[in-house]
C-alpha cells in the first residue's frame, strides 16, 4: 500500500486535499548535500533577492538522460524535498541491481515496469507506454512527452515541472531534426536523436496547493518581499508620498527598469528563431 502524506490547509472552506507520496526507504548513495548560497555569488554579494534561511535538505541524484537500454521496476514514489522540483520522483531498479531516481510520469504506480529504448534503435513507432523513454525518431507525431533533451546525451531540459508536457509536432528524417511545442506554446527545434519520455510529468495538482502559512515559505528558502510603494524615495522609485499615494509612473523595478509590457527578447533574436524554424513553417500554423 502506498504511503501518503496529506498537506493540511489552514482554511478548510476552499481547501483541496493534495496527497503526496513519501518513502520510508532512503538510499544514501543517491543523496548529496548542496550548500545554500542564499542568492549570493562568490564575492558574497546578493544577486537574487528574497532567498535564504531555508531548512537544510538532501538533494537526490536524478537520472534525466535514461540512456541505459533496459527495463526498470518502480520501487516507490516520493516527493523531492527541494522546492525547485515540483514533480514527484520514482526510485527504480535495474535488472542488475542498480538503483536510480527518475522523474515520475502521471499515472505510474509502485510495481509498474518501464523501459528505456537504446540510442541505436532504428525502428519507427515503437511500442510506448507511460514512462517509456526513447529517442524522438522512434516516436510518432502527436505524442505528449516530457523530460525532453535538446541535444543527445545532455539530459532532459524541457517539460520537467509538475503537470507539464511537450507536443511532438513533426519529425524531419532528412535533416535529422524534430519540432516540439513547449508548454509555453512556443515551438522549438531539437535533434531527432534526443530522448524524451512518453507521458506527462506527475503531481498535476501542484499549482492548486495553498501555502497556508508564512512559515512554509520560509522553510522553502523564500524570504519576504517588500512592495516599492511601502518604501522611502531613497530605496525605490515608487516610494514616498503621503498616505497611499500612487507613484505617478509605470511600474518599474528598484533600478528603474519597466516590469510590465516591456519586451524581454531582442528583435534580432526573434528573427534568428524564425529563420531556424523556417523548414517547419507549414506545421507551426496548423
Amino acid at each position: 500500500m502506498q504511503d501518503y502524506n496529506v498537506f493540511l490547509k489552514v482554511s478548510t472552506r476552499h481547501s483541496l486535499l493534495i496527497k503526496s507520496p513519501s518513502s520510508k526507504i532512503i538510499q544514501k548513495k543517491l543523496l548529496y548535500y548542496k550548500k545554500n548560497m542564499a542568492g549570493r555569488n562568490s564575492q558574497g554579494r546578493i544577486c537574487v533577492r528574497h532567498q535564504g534561511g531555508g531548512s537544510k535538505k538532501m538533494h537526490r541524484y536524478v537520472d534525466l538522460s535514461r540512456d541505459i537500454c533496459s527495463s526498470l521496476i518502480v520501487l516507490h514514489l516520493e516527493r523531492c524535498p527541494i522546492a525547485t522540483r515540483s514533480s514527484f520522483i520514482a526510485l527504480v531498479s535495474y535488472p542488475f541491481g542498480v538503483l536510480s531516481y527518475v522523474l515520475a510520469p502521471e499515472g505510474i504506480r509502485k510495481g509498474d515496469i518501464i523501459h528505456n529504448y537504446s540510442n541505436s534503435e532504428l525502428r519507427r513507432n515503437v511500442r510506448l507506454n507511460v514512462g517509456f523513454s526513447a529517442p524522438l525518431r522512434c516516436m510518432r507525431i502527436g505524442l505528449s512527452i516530457y523530460d525532453v533533451e535538446n541535444k543527445p546525451g545532455l539530459g532532459g531540459i524541457f517539460a520537467r515541472a509538475a503537470g507539464t508536457s511537450c507536443l511532438l509536432k513533426f519529425i524531419d528524417y532528412d535533416n535529422l531534426v524534430a519540432l516540439i511545442q513547449l508548454p509555453s506554446k512556443k515551438f522549438y527545434k531539437v535533434s531527432i536523436n534526443a530522448r524524451g519520455v512518453y507521458g506527462r510529468a506527475s503531481n498535476i495538482y501542484h499549482k492548486r496547493q495553498i501555502i497556508g502559512t508564512a512559515g512554509r515559505n520560509r522553510r522553502s528558502n523564500v524570504r519576504p518581499s517588500v512592495r516599492g510603494v511601502a518604501m522611502n524615495p531613497v530605496d525605490h522609485p515608487h516610494g514616498g508620498g503621503e498616505g497611499k499615494r500612487a507613484s505617478g509612473r509605470p511600474s518599474v523595478s528598484a533600478w528603474g527598469k519597466l516590469t510590465k509590457g516591456k519586451p524581454t527578447v531582442s528583435s534580432k533574436r526573434k528573427r534568428l528563431a524564425t529563420k531556424r524554424l523556417s523548414i517547419f513553417k507549414q506545421y507551426i500554423h496548423n
